[in-house]
């Protein structure tokens, strides 16, 4: 566990887990404390613990010393300084009134991940947690009730100058009253540091001006793809948010990539540009180097970008879970908007309705419930310290032989000895570790042993396109079950970044698929007209303001925004309409919760995408993508 605390005495823990031989990063870290310790209740040895480097990065208090202005003060002993001083036994009051405030100007634009409010007895009933640019326009990024004590705001996202406590319901007669008000977070780590690009229009769009903090100078590409821009930010860094000024000339698809040598980059963030200021938050990623890698143009012209400003990690969470297979897999692909759609499209949405209708009215998502009803999506385990085990197939099927291929592939598998299949009768489980991938369909032990019917290995998986080689995976269609699930992580972070799976239950004939599915179990005996073909691509309409759904769940809003950007794919065949989450054991065989049950918040898993539009979904034509 990594475990934070004010006094040595008292701990938190912010991280459980397994560790393993070589580096480990845990990035999306959320904590805020003085003393940080690593404590460790299981050794995968007969000896003890032991590390070459623990290594810590996060964000200070941006506030101490910083000028603090109030909408009033009780009397001159309670300024508003004395919230920002370090001091413990000075304070802030205001007069007994409301609303009351108090401001903190950080002297430059910050990002904001965490606020620790320390309250006297006179604390806010509500308030807001509110920033700004210029200390006149201000957006809220938190409210709700104060507490007698220390209050950590935790897991915020968002970029200002200006920070404000606003209170609008006091608890007591008296005012508002704070110990200390500390904002952590970290200034633009990116400000005139080295930076390289690919190409230059010419000298005077040189890769400088985007690190130079003046927004009236830019980089500009020459006009092509791909082109990138880098920065060195001197030190290995804990990258936490990307802010983007990008002039006319805009990306319509580019990656947020980190590295440690500026040669193996990590990609941390997919999605498409804007004109204008565009902030990337809740990134998790470690390394010294981070560039703006462009993949496809808006315009006819090059990439072009006033500021690139990069901002260290200050207690948010992780915003996806980090990308498996290589930057260029389809997974991670957005799609521009004015892609070109299926010629069959109509037909296509009036058929997925159809379904839709016909078999339960919705659409469901696997996996998020508690054993034993965790059914129809794969558990991920990874341990690298786990055993090399083999596992023999079995034919579930009575084909009557067994695959030599499959035999190969599963020989060596590190099966961690907490690893459980899902419930259900597909019996599907995942295993991911040490850049290596295993998918097994039917898992069971027998006398011991493991044993799957069907699935396959693949090893340098980040070098892979994220399709099964033919005919191995657990899916009809070779896609793999890691591609396409939604984690709970990419939930509580708000933004999912690749394609997401989906089943349907009435198909296309088995030998009418697209690419990127490599086969089909598809089943149309009487060529009923306008099915669907597995691996068919589809999204929702990019022009539906989202946010304006007010009658959408709010998981079913973050995967609307993500079907927007880069769609479903259809991925297998199922009894019904259904997407899959990593299925909950994945968490609970660590000890850990059951995460999705705070995500539902109560909330069926067939009732969750209740209000979704499906009936503006937009079909891609065939092979849509394939290289």
């Amino acid at each position: 566990m990594i475990q934070v605390s004010d006094d040595a005495s008292t701990w938190r823990t912010i991280y459980s887990g397994n560790g393993k031989v070589g580096i480990q990063d845990l990035t999306g870290l959320s904590g805020l404390g003085r003393y940080i310790r690593v404590y460790g209740v299981q050794r995968a040895t007969p000896y003890g613990y032991s590390l070459y480097e623990f290594e810590v990065y996060g964000s200070r208090n941006l506030s101490i010393g910083s000028a603090a202005t109030a909408s009033s003060v009780e009397n001159a002993s309670y300024a508003a300084g004395n919230a920002v001083d370090g001091n413990n036994a000075t304070r802030w009051s205001s007069t007994f009134g409301d609303p009351q405030w108090i401001e903190v100007d950080l002297g430059k634009i910050c990002a904001i991940g965490a606020v620790r409010l320390n309250w006297e007895a006179a604390y806010a009933a509500a308030f807001q947690l509110q920033i700004s640019e210029d200390g006149t326009n201000w957006r809220t990024i938190y409210s709700g009730a104060g507490n007698q004590g220390i209050q950590d705001l935790l897991g915020l996202s968002a970029f200002g100058r200006y920070v404000r406590v606003y209170g609008t319901q006091r608890a007591t007669p008296y005012g508002y009253s704070l110990f200390e008000f500390e904002i952590y977070g970290g200034a633009n780590l990116a400000l005139a540091q080295p930076a390289t690009a690919s190409s230059v229009e010419s000298p005077s769009y040189a890769a400088g001006n985007a690190v130079d903090g003046n927004n009236t100078s830019r980089w500009s590409s020459a006009f092509s793809d791909p082109q990138w821009l880098q920065v060195d930010l001197g030190a290995t860094q804990a990258v936490g948010a990307v802010r983007l000024s990008w002039e006319a000339a805009y990306a319509s698809a580019f990656q947020i990539q980190v590295s440690d040598d500026a040669s193996t980059w990590r990609a941390i963030y997919s999605g498409s540009g804007n004109v204008g200021l565009q902030e990337l938050v809740g990134l998790a990623g470690l390394g010294r180097y981070v560039r703006v890698y462009g993949t496809q143009r808006a315009t006819p012209y090059g990439y072009s970008l006033y500021e690139f400003e990069v901002y260290g990690a200050a207690g948010k969470p992780s915003s996806a879970s980090p990308a498996v297979f290589a930057a260029s897999s389809f997974w991670y692909q957005p799609i521009p908007a004015n892609a070109p759609l299926n010629t069959n499209s109509a037909n296509y949405v009036s058929e997925f309705l159809r379904q839709k209708s016909a078999y339960y009215g919705t659409v469901n998502i696997n996996g998020v419930n508690d054993p034993p009803n965790a059914t129809y999506s794969s558990p991920v385990y990874g341990d690298p310290n786990a055993p090399a085990v083999t596992v023999t197939q079995w034919d579930c099927q009575n084909k009557g032989y067994l695959d030599a291929g499959l035999k190969q592939q599963w020989s060596a598998v590190p099966m961690p000895s907490y690893a459980e299949p899902s419930d259900g009768t597909d019996q599907e489980m995942t295993v991911y570790s040490g850049n290596r991938l295993f998918e097994f369909w039917q898992a069971r032990i027998v006398n011991g042993a493991w044993q799957g019917c069907w699935g396959g290995g693949i090893d340098n998986v980040s070098s892979n396109p994220g399709i099964w080689p033919y005919p191995y995976g657990a899916t009809a269609t070779g896609l793999p079950f890691i591609g396409g699930q939604i984690t709970a992580e990419e939930l509580q972070s708000g933004h999912v970044n690749h394609v997401m799976g989906i089943a349907l239950v009435d198909l296309e004939n088995w030998n009418i698929f697209s690419w990127p599915a490599n086969r089909s179990d598809g089943y149309n005996p009487n060529n009923a007209s306008n099915r669907i073909p597995e691996g068919l691509r589809f999204r929702l309409d990019p022009t539906i303001n989202v946010d304006a759904l007010t009658n959408l769940h709010p998981v079913a809003k973050i995967i609307a925004k993500a079907a927007q950007t880069y769609g479903f794919v259809v991925w297998d065949k199922a009894g019904a309409i259904s997407l899959r989450a990593q299925n909950s054991k994945s968490y609970i065989k660590l000890g850990q919760p059951n995460p999705y049950t705070s995500l539902l918040a109560g909330t069926p898993d067939y009732q969750i995408l209740n209000n979704f539009p499906w009936d503006r979904l937009q079909f891609l034509p065939m092979d849509y993508g394939k290289p």
